[in-house]
């Protein structure tokens, strides 16, 4: 009788052994997928800009804090001392965001003298984090900023597509790639981490995520597949 209850014993532990080796596994495909979309999530956005020549109804303002904020998180990462693959997605991020950046000021004829300045700063901040320059205190309110200026940034894009009443220029698939990556890391820190504030942040951004996504999806399907107009317009 004992032998009965010691092999249904090894059964189950085996069995749960098992479950939760298919868990971690699946987890793994799910983060080796955001990673793949990653390198490709601003490009869908880029590749409507120069194929249309507009940028209506896309927010500079939220472009640029996504930037900034992106650019901490890879700054502080570094300065951190963090091996490079954990911090790759957000090089993928701030390269593609600058790129974005770029089109959009050329696209509406701000490429001036006097925005020189602003590039100079913000490189002069790159250098300074990753030179690991500033004190603890200030990286570690910089990082936590990181939060509020990604929900602005969503907030901020939001309100750009219902104050024109269409999506314009905005590209939905871009839109879905971050909600669909947001929602696998989700999975990914209830599963693995289970780091509260994380998951609290990563469920705010996934709600703007999903309220972009579904206004634009809206503003497409009540308007039509209407054709883009070239304008450098702000």
């Amino acid at each position: 009788m004992y032998e009965a209850f010691d092999d249904s014993g090894e059964e189950v532990a085996s069995s749960m052994k098992s479950s939760e080796g298919r868990l971690l596994a699946f987890n793994q495909l799910l983060s080796s997928s955001v990673l793949v979309t990653t390198l490709v999530c601003k490009l869908p956005q880029i590749k409507v800009i120069v194929t249309s020549g507009s940028t209506l109804s896309i927010s500079l303002k939220s472009v640029i804090v996504e930037f900034l904020a992106n650019t901490i998180m890879l700054t502080y990462q570094f300065s951190k001392g963090y091996p490079p693959h954990t911090f790759f997605e957000s090089n993928v991020t701030v390269l593609q965001d600058f790129a974005l950046i770029l089109l959009i000021v050329y696209n509406r004829g701000l490429m001036e003298f006097r925005s020189i300045p602003f590039y100079v700063l913000y490189t002069s901040f790159f250098i300074a984090m990753c030179a690991d320059l500033f004190s603890e205190y200030v990286k570690l309110f910089l990082i936590s900023s990181t939060t509020p200026m990604l929900l602005w940034s969503k907030v901020n894009q939001l309100i750009t597509i219902w104050r024109h009443h269409t999506a314009g220029s905005v590209s939905a698939l871009t839109w879905f790639i971050g909600t669909y990556n947001a929602a696998v890391r989700i999975f990914t820190t209830v599963l693995i981490t289970r780091d509260n504030p994380m998951l609290l942040n990563l469920v705010s951004c996934e709600v703007m995520n999903v309220a972009v996504l579904l206004s634009i999806m809206y503003f497409k399907l009540k308007q039509g597949d209407q054709p883009l107009r070239r304008t450098r317009r702000p």
